[in-house]
C-alpha cells in the first residue's frame, strides 16, 4: 500500500465530507475498538481541525484512518451508485467462487448483471457473461451445454457491437472536446466534417445503447457548433441532456460529463445571445432535475453562473450582485474543487465586468493559493494578467515588479508561450520606468491602454483569453 501525504490528504478528505457522510463514517469507525476507539477519536480530532493545524496523531494512524474512511464512503455510496454497487457484487462473486459456492455466485452474478444491463455497463456485461458461462459449466461438471455456449455467443456479439460503437463515439467526443475547448474553435468546416464523418453517416436509430445515443447527440452538437450552426447545435445538446434525464442512473455514472453538458448548453446560449431561450431552458431543466434524486449543488452553481450572464446582458447590476451573494453561499455547500474554482473565478470575472476593481487584487491572490497552479492554466494566466493591470493602474509599482516576476516565472514553469501575455509584461516593465518623465497627455496609463487595444486583436487573445476575462473593459474605461 502506497503511503499518501497523510496530513494534507487526510484533512482534505475529511474536509470534503458532507454531514450525512460524516455521521455514517463516525458510526462505521466505532466498530474498530483498537486502543479505545483510536480511529473514531482521531476522526473527531481531524474533523474539528483547521487546514494548517498540527495534529498529534501518529503517522501510521493517519494513513490507516484515511483508508478506513474511504472504505466507509464506499459502503455509504454503494446503495445509490450503480458502479460501486456493481463492483461490490463482483468482488463478492470472486469470494464465493473461490469457496466453491457456485449456486451462490450465480445468484449474485444475476444481480450484478441486472445492474449492468440497466446502466449500460457493457464492458462488465462481457465479463459477467464469461463468468456466468464458466460457472454454469462448472456447476454441471462440464456436461454438454450447447445452449450455454449459444447464449454466450449471442450476448457477446451484441456487447461487442455496442462496445465498438461506443468506443468510436467516445473517441470522437474526446477529440471534439479537445478541438473546441468550449469555443476555442480552431478547425475549419471541412476539418469538422472529416472529424465527425462517422457521426454524420449514422442515424440515431442505429445506435444500440442509451449512452451511445447521448454521445451521438453530444458529438452532433459539437459538429454543428464547429460549423457555426447554433440552432442545430443547441438542439443536439438539449437532446443529449433529455436522454440523460430519461435515464437518471446514467447521470450518476457519467456525472461529470452530464454537468459539463449543462455548462456547455448555458455557454452556447450566452455566447450567441440566445437569452430568452436560455431562461426557458433553465426553468424547464430545473423542474426535471427536481424529480431526480441527485445532489442539487452542481446544477444550482451552473445555473447561477448562467443567470449572471443573463443579467449582464440586461445590465441588471443590483440583481447581479444578489446572484454573486447566492453563488458565494453555494460555495459553502460544496467541497468539489472544480465548482469552488468556478465560483471564485466567476466572482472575480463579474466584479471586473462591473468595474468593481477594489479588493480584486486580494481575491486574486487568494485564488493563487487556494487552487492548484496547473489546473486550468489559461484561467490562472488571465487572472495574473488582470492582477498586473489593476496594480499598474493603481500605480503600486513596488508590488507590480514582484507580480511581473511571479507571472513570468509561472508562464515559464507551465511552458506557456503566449504572445498576448508577453506583450503585456514587456509593456508594463517599460512603462514603470517611463512614468516619471511622461507628460499628462502621454502618461503611462494612456500608452498602455493604447497598446492593450492592439493586443486584444491578437489571435492568441481571441483563442485563449477572451472567454476567461473581458480585457476590453479597460479599453472602454479610457
Amino acid at each position: 500500500m502506497n503511503t499518501i501525504q497523510e496530513k494534507d490528504s487526510l484533512l482534505e478528505l475529511v474536509g470534503s465530507l458532507k454531514p450525512k457522510e460524516k455521521r455514517y463514517i463516525s458510526i462505521y469507525l466505532k466498530q474498530f475498538k483498537v486502543g479505545k476507539n483510536i480511529y473514531f477519536n482521531a476522526f473527531n480530532l481531524v474533523s474539528k481541525s483547521t487546514k494548517n493545524e498540527s495534529l498529534s496523531i501518529k503517522p501510521i494512524i493517519k494513513t490507516q484512518l484515511y483508508w478506513k474512511i474511504l472504505k466507509g464512503l464506499q459502503l455509504f455510496h454503494s446503495e445509490n451508485n450503480p458502479i460501486i454497487l456493481k463492483n461490490n457484487l463482483l468482488s463478492q462473486i470472486q469470494v464465493l467462487n473461490e469457496k466453491g459456492l457456485t449456486q451462490h455466485a450465480l445468484r449474485v452474478l444475476k444481480a450484478a448483471k441486472k445492474i449492468c444491463v440497466k446502466n449500460d455497463l457493457n464492458e462488465d456485461i462481457l465479463n459477467i457473461s464469461k463468468q456466468e458461462a464458466k460457472l454454469i459449466i462448472a456447476k454441471n461438471q462440464g456436461q454438454a451445454q450447447e445452449n450455454v455456449i449459444s447464449t454466450f455467443n449471442k450476448i457477446n456479439l451484441l456487447q461487442l457491437r455496442i462496445l465498438n460503437q461506443n468506443y468510436a463515439l467516445t473517441k470522437i467526443y474526446l477529440q471534439n472536446k479537445l478541438n473546441s475547448g468550449f469555443f476555442k474553435l480552431k478547425l475549419d468546416n471541412t476539418s469538422h466534417k472529416i472529424l465527425n464523418a462517422y457521426i454524420l453517416k449514422q442515424n440515431e436509430s442505429e445506435i444500440l445503447s442509451n449512452y451511445g445515443k447521448i454521445l451521438f447527440n453530444y458529438n452532433l452538437g459539437f459538429y454543428f457548433l464547429g460549423i457555426n450552426d447554433i440552432k442545430k447545435a443547441l438542439s443536439a445538446f438539449q437532446k443529449a441532456c433529455l436522454l440523460y434525464l430519461m435515464s437518471a442512473d446514467l447521470i450518476t455514472i457519467h456525472k461529470e460529463e452530464f454537468y459539463e453538458l449543462l455548462e456547455l448548453i448555458c455557454h452556447t446560449h450566452l455566447e450567441n445571445a440566445k437569452y430568452k431561450l436560455l431562461n426557458t431552458w433553465i426553468s424547464e431543466t430545473q423542474r426535471k432535475l427536481e424529480k431526480i434524486n441527485l445532489s442539487r449543488e452542481e446544477n444550482d452553481i451552473i445555473f447561477s453562473i448562467a443567470r449572471i450572464g443573463l443579467l449582464q446582458a440586461k445590465n441588471e447590476t443590483k440583481l447581479i450582485e444578489k446572484e454573486i451573494e447566492r453563488l458565494s453561499y453555494l460555495k459553502t455547500k460544496t467541497f468539489n474543487l472544480k465548482y469552488r474554482f468556478e465560483i471564485d473565478y466567476q466572482v472575480i470575472k463579474t466584479l471586473t465586468q462591473l468595474y468593481k476593481h477594489n479588493g480584486l487584487v486580494r481575491l486574486i491572490n487568494f485564488f493563487y493559493t487556494d487552487y492548484p497552479q496547473d489546473y486550468k492554466p489559461e484561467v490562472h494566466v488571465s487572472l495574473r494578467l488582470l492582477n498586473l493591470i489593476i496594480i499598474f493602474l493603481t500605480k503600486d509599482y513596488g508590488s507590480l515588479k514582484n507580480e511581473i516576476r511571479s507571472t513570468a516565472n509561472y508562464l515559464n514553469k507551465q511552458n506557456i508561450n503566449s504572445s498576448f501575455a508577453q506583450s503585456i509584461i514587456t509593456d508594463l516593465k517599460l512603462l514603470i520606468k517611463k512614468d516619471k518623465v511622461a507628460s499628462p497627455l502621454n502618461s503611462s496609463k494612456h500608452l498602455f491602454i493604447a497598446s492593450l487595444n492592439e493586443y486584444l486583436k491578437m489571435p492568441d487573445y481571441r483563442l485563449n483569453y477572451d472567454h476567461c476575462i473581458n480585457f476590453h473593459i479597460f479599453v472602454k474605461q479610457k
